[in-house]
């Protein structure tokens, strides 16, 4: 994405805000996930169930402070670099958004 972007080196210090954001993102939930699939088995269904809402709860504030990383940046890019963060965004949406088949 740094490349798609063309991020200067000017900006390397918000794109370095945004990526340790998404690195804390990932341990923050790694750990979350390795504690349940460490717990699930003797896990109540109400010990489950609030498990999965931590994880929720932790995905949400993550999104918000890897948003909040990204309002900085997406603020010190030209407009032609906006222009590609959109598209590359809304291709990502759509590809996210299209039906999963399940097994």
């Amino acid at each position: 994405m740094q490349s798609q972007l063309g991020i200067t080196e000017a900006q390397m210090p918000l794109w370095n805000a945004f990526a340790q954001a998404m690195r804390d993102n990932a341990a923050s939930t790694d750990a979350l996930f390795t504690q349940r699939a460490n717990s699930v088995v003797s896990m109540s269904a109400i010990d489950n169930m609030h498990s999965y809402a931590q994880i929720a709860r932790a995905y949400a504030d993550n999104t918000e402070r890897l948003a909040t990383a990204f309002d900085s940046l997406y603020a010190s890019l030209t407009d032609t670099q906006k222009q590609a963060a959109d598209t590359l965004f809304r291709q990502q949406a759509a590809a996210a958004s299209q039906p999963r088949t399940r097994r």
